[in-house]
């Protein structure tokens, strides 16, 4: 009663004013917008903040106190629900796997410029997505264009790794002829990936298994047959899965590298 009785006669006002600035949020409408978050994953911060009559600032200030963050989607194979049933039905054989003793290989396909395509283009318009900053009026200037390429040649790589271990790449050469099944059986398998095998025996790694994806050459009946001669065997692989093969992330660094070089290759050596 005393209080009140001072502000009264400091202000002629029985109730205390509200502090200056912006009302703060409630819990209650910070828990909305956390569960808002979590049912929406995909909605922007600033779509959702429209429903709150907030910015994506404060969305984002909510976000984080509940350690939410937003991320680039990672992207990996459409997966249907046989596929999914595979996938689960592979990893509960291979759970208990010595993957020390697995070889896994891949093909992978390099771009390289035509010799005949013109001037050097630096390493950062090699990438996917390249920026620039310049006036309005000058985003027609030579400088601010990345440049399309015309399509190079096309060159093949097969390659295989292992826990600790990476073997030479083998440049497959596509204007011979396309790559069949016979041809793998010649320059893979007979010269590469049955001395890597025995090689992996010679280290202690008596079932020694190779991992290959499903393309058909893999499997002709002819290479199986030459595999199970020269005491090769294949570990099971799940179809659609190339994420299963730790090989596709060095083919991507490997592309990545490319993409960086201060002189884009122009030759097979190269």
């Amino acid at each position: 009663v005393r209080r009140r009785l001072v502000l009264a006669n400091d202000r002629g006002d029985l109730y205390p004013r509200s502090p200056p600035g912006r009302t703060p949020m409630s819990e209650r409408t910070k828990r909305c917008i956390y569960i808002k978050l979590l049912r929406h994953p995909h909605r922007s911060f600033a779509d959702i903040g429209r429903e709150f009559a907030l910015s994506a600032t404060t969305i984002r200030i909510v976000a984080r106190s509940h350690l939410l963050y937003r991320f680039i989607m990672k992207r990996k194979p459409l997966l249907t629900l046989p596929a999914r049933c595979q996938r689960l039905k592979w990893a509960s054989e291979v759970i208990h796997q010595d993957w020390s003793s697995v070889v896994f290989t891949d093909e992978a396909l390099v771009t390289i410029r035509d010799q005949g395509s013109g001037e050097h283009v630096p390493s950062s318009l090699n990438a996917l997505n390249s920026w620039t900053t310049h006036h309005k009026n000058e985003g027609d200037d030579r400088k601010h264009i990345a440049p399309t390429l015309r399509q190079g040649k096309k060159i093949m790589l097969w390659g295989a790794i292992s826990y600790g271990r990476k073997y030479p790449l083998v440049r497959i050469d596509l204007e011979g002829g396309s790559f069949n099944g016979q041809r793998y059986l010649d320059e893979i398998v007979r010269p590469h990936l049955a001395k890597h095998v025995a090689a992996l025996r010679r280290w202690g790694q008596q079932h020694a298994k190779v991992v290959e994806d499903g393309s058909k050459i893999h499997w002709r009946k002819s290479i199986r047959a030459e595999k199970t001669k020269l005491k090769i065997s294949n570990l099971a692989h799940p179809p659609y899965s190339p994420d299963l093969n730790p090989i596709e992330n060095m083919w991507a660094n490997l592309k990545k590298r490319l993409r960086r070089c201060e002189r884009v290759p122009t030759s097979k050596l190269e």
